[in-house]
């Protein structure tokens, strides 16, 4: 985890519901909240926000005006693959076929 794991931490994570369907649809209505919000950005405004997020960036290193736009849009990317992983590995043991990479050899049978 990027965070240390205090105990307040602990106790809000584990409030999380195991139940997969239910987060997914909160996640998917996340991600309509979040395209409407970048939609509603101007231009100006997108890059004003990434000087600010990104205010102790590396000096030298290119930073593009959108960066937080898309910072943000490749962070959910990740998030979604690793909502598949955990769901495979949750249906694996449970005796259901994995959804995605069913024939995975690093996760056998």
């Amino acid at each position: 985890m990027p965070v240390e794991l205090t105990d307040d931490l602990r106790q809000r994570i584990d409030l999380m519901p195991m139940d997969f369907p239910r987060n997914f649809k909160e996640l998917d209505k996340s991600v309509v909240r979040f395209v409407a919000a970048l939609e509603a950005t101007t231009a100006p405004a997108l890059e004003h926000s990434t000087l600010i997020a990104y205010q102790n960036f590396p000096v030298g290193v290119s930073r593009p005006p959108h960066l937080l736009g898309f910072h943000q849009a490749v962070h959910l990317a990740t998030h979604l693959g690793q909502i598949r992983g955990i769901r495979n590995l949750y249906r694996k043991p449970q005796g259901e076929p994995a959804r995605f990479f069913p024939e995975n050899p690093t996760f056998p049978s």
